[in-house]
This record gives C-alpha cells, structure tokens and sequence, in this order.
C-alpha cells in the first residue's frame, strides 16, 4: 500500500474494499505492511507513508512506524531464512536509492542497511517507485528496481512477471 492507495482514505476503507484480500494478511486502519509467501518466494510489503511536499522522499509511515516497520522486516527475513527460502520480493514506495527526481530516502530512514544484512543468505529484489523514473542499482548483494511508471499495488505482480518470476 503506497501513498497514492491511502491519499484522503485514512481509514482505508477505500483500499480495503477495492483490495478485500488485504485483510486476510492483516492489513487495516492501523497497520498497512504485511507479508505472503507463494510458490517458495516471499513477498513482503511496507508502507513509507503519506507524502509530504516538505521531505517529499521521507519515511513518514506511521501504521507501523519506521522502526517497527525494521522489526518487522527482521523477523520476516529471519522466519524466510529459517524455512530455507531463497528468494525475497520486497516492495515499497519511497525509493532506497535514486539518482533523479526528489532523490532517495534519507539515510537515517533508509532501509538498505538492514536489508543488505540478509544478502548473503537470501537473493532480495526490491522494488520502489515514487519518483517516476526507472533506475536499477545492485548494492551490496541486493537488487533495486525504481520503477517509477507503477508504484501501485497491483503493479508488483507486473514487475514480478517481468522477471520472469511466479
């Protein structure tokens, strides 16, 4: 769930109705991230939060916030690792890195660290948007894929059949 999917919807009635399989990962007003594992893969989904013209690629999600949002990852890549999957799809809007448009997430919010912890042990693919561009990076083991033509939710799925993926 990106900004665009909760943007005058804080309740997010509006997401939930219009993606009603949201609530069976426990997405709802209060928590926007949540996780799936298909085919031997794990998807995981964040949420950066509302946009804010003032820091305009900041970590504002508070549904969870950012740290517990890093929690939250951990434990999804440690539980991935333990069932002996490979391959991790993680997906979120704000950009880890960009070289164009309103840049990338500050470093003190940025994710990399942690997910670049979990390299050796998994093949990670993220996926960003945000700020309508399409750059590609591979840092410290992790692929990133600033698609910025879709950030949606139902984008993902398109990105993953573009790798050749389930």
């Amino acid at each position: 769930v990106g900004n665009h999917e909760v943007w005058d919807d804080s309740d997010v009635e509006g997401v939930l109705t219009a993606f009603p399989y949201l609530k069976q990962f426990g997405v709802s007003d209060k928590k926007l991230t949540y996780k799936f594992d298909f085919n031997g893969v794990r998807f995981i989904f964040l949420w950066t939060g509302k946009y804010d013209y003032r820091a305009p690629t900041s970590w504002t999600g508070t549904r969870p916030t950012f740290d517990e949002q890093m929690k939250e990852l951990k434990g999804w890549l440690d539980e991935a690792k333990a069932a002996g999957t490979k391959k991790v799809f993680i997906s979120f809007h704000n950009p880890v890195f960009a070289r164009s448009g309103m840049g990338a997430i500050p470093d003190s919010q940025n994710p990399h660290k942690t997910i670049a912890a979990y390299a050796k042990d998994l093949d990670i693919v993220v996926f960003n948007g945000h700020v309508h561009t399409t750059e590609l990076y591979q840092v410290d083991g992790v692929k990133y894929l600033l698609l910025g033509g879709g950030h949606e939710v139902g984008q993902v799925r398109r990105r993953v059949q573009l790798l050749g993926r389930p």
